[in-house]
């Protein structure tokens, strides 16, 4: 395992160098994996060391690295031929600034029609449940006149029994 040790930690030193990789919290950023993930690792705890690890390194930085080096150690540690940082940034210039930006639009346009078809449907909840609380007091007021008419009746009868005993 401590070949293995060594190998991310020369994968790590690399991009620290030439990709702009600055922390282990950066690296741990890329590969989706914790910052301790990444430290125990580099400190040698075999349980991190993961042939999955490697891969996903292969992954995130496709082009880069040699897969069969970082999990047996043959070969070198840059693939045959290493993406270069300008060749993406080439790349990136040939991106279409006014298609990205109508783009981001309609990925806006998209989430506002979505806020509003939530808000709709809230509203529409909202007006039903005014309309339960508006029958719930009916009921209420209508069993309240019951309560008292036969209190009152109660009342009437009390009276009248009790003035015709006198």
């Amino acid at each position: 395992m401590i070949d293995k040790q060594k190998r991310l930690k020369e994968v790590y030193e690399h991009l620290r160098k030439s990709y702009g990789v600055h922390t282990q919290i950066d690296f741990a950023r890329v590969l989706h994996y914790s910052r301790n993930a990444i430290t125990l690792a580099l400190n040698g705890n075999e349980k991190y060391l993961t042939d999955s690890l490697f891969k996903n390194i292969c992954e995130a930085y496709p082009g880069i690295f040699n897969l069969d080096y970082l999990l047996t150690g043959k070969g070198s540690l840059l693939a045959a031929e290493p993406v270069r940082e300008d060749a993406f940034l080439r790349s990136m210039e040939a991106i279409d600034p006014s298609s990205f930006i109508n783009a981001i639009i309609a990925a806006k346009d998209e989430t506002i029609a979505t806020i509003r078809e939530q808000l709709e449907t809230k509203e529409q909840l909202i007006t039903s449940l005014r309309q339960q609380i508006d029958m719930l007091r009916k009921q209420l007021a209508e069993g309240s006149r019951q309560t008292i008419a036969m209190v009152a009746e109660e009342y009437v009868k009390q009276e009248t029994k009790s003035n015709t005993e006198k």
